[in-house]
Protein backbone atom coordinates (compact mmCIF):
# COMPACT_ATOMS: atom_id res chain seq x y z
CA UNK A 1 0.00 0.00 0.00
CA UNK A 2 0.92 3.65 -0.57
CA UNK A 3 2.11 4.44 3.55
CA UNK A 4 4.21 1.53 3.06
CA UNK A 5 5.71 2.29 0.14
CA UNK A 6 6.57 6.20 0.90
CA UNK A 7 7.86 4.83 4.09
CA UNK A 8 10.28 2.95 2.47
CA UNK A 9 11.40 5.89 -0.47
CA UNK A 10 11.45 7.75 2.42
CA UNK A 11 14.93 6.32 3.67
CA UNK A 12 16.39 7.20 0.65
CA UNK A 13 15.04 10.71 -0.02
CA UNK A 14 17.31 13.41 0.63
CA UNK A 15 16.83 16.21 2.87
CA UNK A 16 14.58 19.34 1.30
CA UNK A 17 16.96 22.22 0.91
CA UNK A 18 15.35 25.15 -1.05
CA UNK A 19 17.02 26.49 -4.21
CA UNK A 20 17.07 30.46 -3.73
CA UNK A 21 17.85 31.08 -7.18
CA UNK A 22 15.52 28.63 -8.91
CA UNK A 23 12.58 29.98 -7.31
CA UNK A 24 13.40 33.66 -8.17
CA UNK A 25 14.07 32.86 -11.89
CA UNK A 26 10.31 30.90 -12.05
CA UNK A 27 8.69 33.83 -10.00
CA UNK A 28 10.33 35.64 -13.10
CA UNK A 29 8.77 33.65 -15.40
CA UNK A 30 4.99 33.20 -13.93
CA UNK A 31 5.12 37.33 -13.52
CA UNK A 32 5.47 37.08 -17.39
CA UNK A 33 2.91 34.62 -17.53
CA UNK A 34 0.53 36.19 -15.29
CA UNK A 35 0.86 39.55 -16.31
CA UNK A 36 -0.09 38.40 -19.99
CA UNK A 37 -2.90 36.32 -18.78
CA UNK A 38 -4.18 39.10 -16.47
CA UNK A 39 -4.12 41.82 -19.98
CA UNK A 40 -5.40 39.07 -21.99
CA UNK A 41 -8.54 38.75 -19.45
CA UNK A 42 -9.23 42.23 -19.15
CA UNK A 43 -9.62 42.19 -23.01
CA UNK A 44 -11.88 40.27 -22.43
CA UNK A 45 -13.59 41.79 -19.37
CA UNK A 46 -14.23 45.17 -21.83
CA UNK A 47 -15.26 42.59 -24.47
CA UNK A 48 -17.80 41.49 -22.91
CA UNK A 49 -19.12 44.71 -21.44
CA UNK A 50 -19.54 45.97 -24.93
CA UNK A 51 -21.36 42.43 -26.29
CA UNK A 52 -23.71 41.49 -22.93
CA UNK A 53 -23.98 44.48 -20.59
CA UNK A 54 -26.00 42.84 -18.70
CA UNK A 55 -24.31 39.86 -17.20
CA UNK A 56 -21.58 39.64 -15.00
CA UNK A 57 -18.61 41.22 -16.51
CA UNK A 58 -16.08 39.52 -14.95
CA UNK A 59 -17.85 36.26 -14.44
CA UNK A 60 -18.70 35.79 -18.02
CA UNK A 61 -15.11 37.66 -19.15
CA UNK A 62 -13.25 34.88 -17.22
CA UNK A 63 -15.39 31.32 -19.09
CA UNK A 64 -14.82 33.40 -22.31
CA UNK A 65 -11.38 33.60 -21.67
CA UNK A 66 -10.96 30.03 -20.39
CA UNK A 67 -11.80 29.00 -24.14
CA UNK A 68 -8.66 30.33 -25.15
CA UNK A 69 -6.24 29.82 -22.50
CA UNK A 70 -7.39 25.85 -21.69
CA UNK A 71 -6.99 24.25 -25.32
CA UNK A 72 -3.47 25.09 -25.28
CA UNK A 73 -2.62 24.28 -21.84
CA UNK A 74 -4.55 21.33 -22.09
CA UNK A 75 -2.23 20.30 -25.38
CA UNK A 76 0.83 20.81 -23.43
CA UNK A 77 0.14 18.50 -20.35
CA UNK A 78 -1.22 15.98 -23.00
CA UNK A 79 2.35 16.59 -25.41
CA UNK A 80 4.30 16.59 -22.21
CA UNK A 81 2.62 13.58 -21.02
CA UNK A 82 3.44 11.46 -23.70
CA UNK A 83 6.95 12.61 -24.02
CA UNK A 84 7.38 12.20 -20.09
CA UNK A 85 5.89 8.63 -19.70
CA UNK A 86 8.66 6.12 -21.01
CA UNK A 87 10.23 4.89 -17.64
CA UNK A 88 10.37 5.77 -14.13
CA UNK A 89 13.48 7.86 -14.74
CA UNK A 90 11.75 10.44 -17.07
CA UNK A 91 8.15 10.58 -14.88
CA UNK A 92 10.51 11.51 -12.35
CA UNK A 93 13.42 13.27 -13.48
CA UNK A 94 12.55 14.08 -16.76
CA UNK A 95 11.43 17.56 -17.96
CA UNK A 96 10.65 18.99 -21.58
CA UNK A 97 9.87 22.74 -22.74
CA UNK A 98 6.23 21.70 -22.81
CA UNK A 99 6.32 20.40 -19.10
CA UNK A 100 8.04 23.76 -17.79
CA UNK A 101 5.53 26.05 -20.12
CA UNK A 102 2.16 24.05 -18.84
CA UNK A 103 3.70 24.34 -15.53
CA UNK A 104 4.18 27.87 -15.48
CA UNK A 105 0.96 28.56 -16.78
CA UNK A 106 -0.95 26.69 -15.03
CA UNK A 107 0.66 28.76 -11.70
CA UNK A 108 -0.48 31.65 -13.27
CA UNK A 109 -3.53 30.40 -13.94
CA UNK A 110 -4.23 29.17 -10.35
CA UNK A 111 -3.04 32.72 -8.67
CA UNK A 112 -4.56 35.18 -10.98
CA UNK A 113 -7.88 33.31 -10.87
CA UNK A 114 -7.60 33.49 -7.75
CA UNK A 115 -7.98 37.45 -7.57
CA UNK A 116 -10.25 37.30 -10.45
CA UNK A 117 -13.03 35.25 -8.65
CA UNK A 118 -13.54 37.86 -5.70
CA UNK A 119 -14.56 39.96 -8.19
CA UNK A 120 -17.88 37.66 -9.34
CA UNK A 121 -21.31 39.18 -8.45
CA UNK A 122 -22.29 35.99 -7.28
CA UNK A 123 -20.48 33.05 -6.19
CA UNK A 124 -21.65 31.29 -2.79
CA UNK A 125 -19.16 30.65 0.00
CA UNK A 126 -18.82 27.18 -0.11
CA UNK A 127 -17.66 27.64 -3.91
CA UNK A 128 -15.49 30.44 -2.66
CA UNK A 129 -13.35 27.78 -0.27
CA UNK A 130 -13.36 25.12 -2.45
CA UNK A 131 -12.09 26.90 -5.25
CA UNK A 132 -9.37 28.68 -2.95
CA UNK A 133 -8.07 25.26 -1.55
CA UNK A 134 -8.04 23.91 -5.60
CA UNK A 135 -5.96 26.49 -6.52
CA UNK A 136 -3.67 27.12 -3.52
CA UNK A 137 -2.79 23.40 -2.97
CA UNK A 138 -2.41 23.12 -6.99
CA UNK A 139 0.17 26.20 -7.11
CA UNK A 140 1.63 24.82 -4.42
CA UNK A 141 2.41 21.60 -5.85
CA UNK A 142 3.22 22.88 -9.32
CA UNK A 143 5.12 26.06 -7.66
CA UNK A 144 7.61 22.99 -6.21
CA UNK A 145 7.98 21.04 -9.74
CA UNK A 146 9.17 24.73 -10.95
CA UNK A 147 11.49 25.11 -8.38
CA UNK A 148 13.29 21.76 -7.65
CA UNK A 149 12.78 20.95 -11.25
CA UNK A 150 11.80 17.67 -11.04
CA UNK A 151 8.45 15.41 -11.21
CA UNK A 152 7.08 17.42 -14.66
CA UNK A 153 5.27 14.41 -15.63
CA UNK A 154 3.28 13.81 -12.49
CA UNK A 155 2.29 18.13 -13.21
CA UNK A 156 1.59 17.09 -16.63
CA UNK A 157 -0.50 14.05 -15.91
CA UNK A 158 -2.73 16.01 -13.67
CA UNK A 159 -2.93 18.36 -15.77
CA UNK A 160 -4.62 16.45 -18.54
CA UNK A 161 -8.02 17.03 -16.73
CA UNK A 162 -7.96 20.83 -17.80
CA UNK A 163 -9.18 19.38 -21.37
CA UNK A 164 -12.49 19.07 -19.21
CA UNK A 165 -12.51 22.98 -18.24
CA UNK A 166 -12.63 23.61 -22.54
CA UNK A 167 -15.64 22.03 -22.17
CA UNK A 168 -17.35 23.81 -19.38
CA UNK A 169 -15.63 27.28 -20.39
CA UNK A 170 -18.09 26.88 -23.36
CA UNK A 171 -21.04 25.41 -21.79
CA UNK A 172 -20.84 28.63 -19.02
CA UNK A 173 -20.21 30.96 -21.79
CA UNK A 174 -23.16 29.88 -24.34
CA UNK A 175 -25.42 30.31 -21.40
CA UNK A 176 -24.54 33.92 -20.69
CA UNK A 177 -22.99 35.07 -24.35
CA UNK A 178 -26.18 36.02 -26.68
CA UNK A 179 -27.16 36.22 -30.37
CA UNK A 180 -30.44 39.05 -31.15
CA UNK A 181 -30.96 39.11 -27.62
CA UNK A 182 -31.65 35.08 -27.24
CA UNK A 183 -28.36 33.14 -25.39
CA UNK A 184 -26.30 30.98 -27.44
CA UNK A 185 -27.41 27.81 -25.86
CA UNK A 186 -31.22 28.69 -27.41
CA UNK A 187 -29.41 29.47 -30.94
CA UNK A 188 -27.37 26.38 -31.37
CA UNK A 189 -29.09 23.89 -28.86
CA UNK A 190 -28.00 20.80 -30.58
CA UNK A 191 -24.09 22.45 -30.01
CA UNK A 192 -24.73 23.15 -26.12
CA UNK A 193 -26.13 19.15 -25.73
CA UNK A 194 -22.90 17.87 -27.88
CA UNK A 195 -20.68 19.94 -25.06
CA UNK A 196 -21.82 19.20 -22.82
CA UNK A 197 -21.68 15.51 -23.89
CA UNK A 198 -17.89 16.11 -23.85
CA UNK A 199 -17.90 17.45 -20.74
CA UNK A 200 -19.68 14.49 -19.18
CA UNK A 201 -17.16 11.95 -21.09
CA UNK A 202 -13.94 14.62 -20.51
CA UNK A 203 -14.92 14.28 -17.06
CA UNK A 204 -15.60 10.90 -16.57
CA UNK A 205 -12.07 9.75 -18.49
CA UNK A 206 -9.69 12.72 -17.59
CA UNK A 207 -10.68 13.35 -14.13
CA UNK A 208 -13.07 10.20 -12.34
CA UNK A 209 -10.51 7.69 -14.01
CA UNK A 210 -7.36 9.43 -14.70
CA UNK A 211 -6.49 11.01 -10.96
CA UNK A 212 -6.97 6.97 -9.70
CA UNK A 213 -4.71 5.65 -12.20
CA UNK A 214 -2.19 8.86 -11.49
CA UNK A 215 -2.03 7.71 -7.96
CA UNK A 216 -2.05 4.06 -9.06
CA UNK A 217 0.92 4.53 -11.10
CA UNK A 218 2.60 6.53 -8.86
CA UNK A 219 2.24 4.58 -5.79
CA UNK A 220 3.27 1.41 -8.61
CA UNK A 221 6.73 3.63 -8.93
CA UNK A 222 7.25 3.80 -5.18
CA UNK A 223 6.94 0.48 -4.64
CA UNK A 224 9.09 -0.84 -7.43
CA UNK A 225 12.02 1.82 -7.50
CA UNK A 226 12.00 3.17 -3.59
CA UNK A 227 15.99 4.07 -3.97
CA UNK A 228 15.78 5.47 -7.72
CA UNK A 229 12.57 7.84 -7.04
CA UNK A 230 13.12 8.77 -3.43
CA UNK A 231 16.23 10.47 -4.88
CA UNK A 232 14.23 12.18 -6.79
CA UNK A 233 11.77 13.27 -4.20
CA UNK A 234 11.68 14.68 -0.85
CA UNK A 235 7.78 15.04 1.24
CA UNK A 236 6.69 17.07 -1.18
CA UNK A 237 6.67 14.43 -3.66
CA UNK A 238 6.05 11.87 -1.72
CA UNK A 239 2.87 13.48 0.84
CA UNK A 240 1.18 16.47 -0.57
CA UNK A 241 1.15 15.81 -4.42
CA UNK A 242 -0.73 12.35 -3.93
CA UNK A 243 -2.98 13.83 -1.09
CA UNK A 244 -3.78 17.00 -3.00
CA UNK A 245 -4.68 14.41 -6.34
CA UNK A 246 -6.68 12.50 -3.97
CA UNK A 247 -8.48 15.87 -3.12
CA UNK A 248 -9.09 16.74 -6.48
CA UNK A 249 -10.29 13.08 -6.99
CA UNK A 250 -13.05 14.13 -4.15
CA UNK A 251 -13.91 17.76 -5.36
CA UNK A 252 -14.39 16.14 -9.36
CA UNK A 253 -16.36 13.19 -7.56
CA UNK A 254 -18.49 16.31 -6.43
CA UNK A 255 -18.66 18.41 -9.48
CA UNK A 256 -19.99 15.43 -11.46
CA UNK A 257 -22.88 15.35 -10.02
CA UNK A 258 -24.61 18.71 -11.17
CA UNK A 259 -22.49 17.89 -14.71
CA UNK A 260 -24.77 14.57 -15.04
CA UNK A 261 -28.04 16.44 -14.22
CA UNK A 262 -27.35 19.39 -16.09
CA UNK A 263 -26.44 17.11 -18.93
CA UNK A 264 -29.25 14.58 -18.48
CA UNK A 265 -31.94 18.10 -18.68
CA UNK A 266 -30.45 18.74 -21.69
CA UNK A 267 -30.98 15.79 -23.33
CA UNK A 268 -34.90 15.20 -22.06
CA UNK A 269 -34.04 12.51 -19.45
CA UNK A 270 -35.23 13.69 -16.65
CA UNK A 271 -38.43 15.16 -17.59
CA UNK A 272 -39.29 11.35 -19.13
CA UNK A 273 -38.22 9.56 -15.81
CA UNK A 274 -40.49 12.37 -13.94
Amino acid sequence: GFPAAARAAMAHCPPWQFDLAAAQEEAAKLSVHGTVQLLGFLGVVALVRWWVPKVDPVATADNVFGMLLYPPLAGAALLATYTLHQDHSSRWAGASPAAGWFARCFVARCLTHTVVMFFYRKMKAGEVVLMLLHHLLSAACFGHVLVVRRGYFWASLAGCCEVTNIFLSILFSMRELTYRGAPLQEVFPKLYVINGTFLFLSFAVLRLTLFPVWLRLYFLDLATYPAETAACGDWVDLYLNPGVIGFLLLLSTYWMVPITKGLMKALGVSQKLK
